[in-house]
């Protein structure tokens, strides 16, 4: 069957590699019929893995038309027949939408809040359409890219071209500063003229949030970085306005998403037409154009920065993950309601500690 592998930094290509198959009681084969693209990594110690997500390593289970998951009854929800039509939907509940969906938990996002987001890519054009779905009072989100900022204005988010940097955004909290932040870039991070500089959307996040405000990350930071620029960032150290944090007293929540906490509220706000987060999808292309995908995408060619890509193995789309081995599908997604299990942080404070100004 045919899969995409990553072959080291910017090098994505399509093989022939063998078929998924069952190894222990507690697999389950799934058939892939639609999956999304991951802009690649630039590190080579990662080579010969299988996407999904490069950073797993390389896999014997390839993912291509079919994928071999572990602990199937647990790792494989079932999404409904009639998602077939809306499987560019359904595919986001893989990663992007809980990964924005968790960004604006970690940030604490509560009705009528001012949000500023830092990265319109995938992941912050569905957290800044998370915060629409919390009943956000403004949505913020500056990015470098002009197709970007266009996409979120349709969702009534308000763009800001990065180069303006935090006040502009404070302009538009009427000089009070927004209620919460939310980093979605990662240690990537670029200036206009292209200098990396991982740091740089922490701290410019530090400014246009308020005193007592609270930030959320979810862009990737890695212990280390051979590639990364500086001695300092390649240890996975970054220079941070910890200080002026301090100073005004705001709180940071960080953390990898816990995709299956939730998987299901989100499943239900698909099914019910509320969210439609395929809206950040610019191109539906065959597995054997992947690899050209991944090369537009990091060539920023202005078509393919606004969204996230979706691909499938055959010739159109189909259902986005089903599982077809080793029992019956369950009727419905595995509850959330386990005990201990916790979506934001510990420090979300309560709406009536919430301050009025900040002086």
């Amino acid at each position: 069957m045919k899969a995409v592998v990553y072959e080291g930094p910017r090098a994505v290509s399509v093989k022939d590699v063998p078929e998924a198959r069952i190894e222990r009681p507690t697999d389950v084969l799934v058939k892939i019929t639609t999956t999304n693209n991951l802009t690649t990594p630039d590190d080579p110690r990662m080579a010969g893995a299988a996407y999904g997500f490069a950073d797993i390593g390389p896999l014997r289970r390839q993912a291509g038309r079919t994928a071999a998951l572990p602990y199937g009854d647990h790792n494989s929800p079932v999404v409904p027949e009639e998602a077939g039509g809306r499987q560019t939907d359904y595919v986001m509940l893989s990663d992007i939408f809980p990964t924005g969906r968790h960004v604006t938990e970690l940030a604490c996002v509560r009705p009528g809040d001012t949000v500023v987001l830092y990265g319109a890519g995938p992941v912050g054009c569905v957290a800044a359409l998370s915060a629409t779905l919390k009943s956000a009072g403004k949505v913020l989100i500056s990015d470098l890219h002009p197709d970007r900022l266009s996409l979120v204005e349709q969702i009534g988010a308000i763009p800001i071209h990065d180069s303006k940097g935090p006040i502009d955004q404070v302009k538009h909290t009427n000089g009070l500063g927004a209620d919460r932040g939310c980093a979605c870039v990662g240690y990537q991070a670029h200036e206009p003229q292209g200098n990396e500089h991982p740091d740089m959307t922490l701290n410019h996040l530090v400014q246009p949030v308020k005193f007592t405000g609270t930030t959320g990350v979810v862009g990737v930071f890695i212990p280390r970085g051979p590639r990364r620029p500086g001695p300092m960032y390649r240890e996975g150290e970054a220079a941070f306005a910890h200080g002026m944090l301090g100073f005004r007293v705001q709180n940071i929540g960080n953390g990898q998403t816990s995709v299956k906490a939730y998987n299901e509220q989100l499943y239900g706000l698909i099914r019910a037409g509320k969210a439609e987060p395929s809206w950040i999808v610019s191109h539906e292309l065959v597995v054997n154009k992947a690899a050209d995908g991944y090369t537009d995408t990091s060539t920023s060619m202005p078509a393919t920065t606004a969204g996230r890509r979706s691909s499938s193995p055959g010739g159109q789309l189909s259902l986005t993950a089903r599982r077809h081995a080793l029992g019956a599908p369950s009727p419905a997604l595995p509850s959330r309601s386990r005990k201990g299990t916790r979506t934001g942080p510990a420090g979300c404070p309560r709406r009536s500690h919430r301050t009025t100004s900040d002086s």
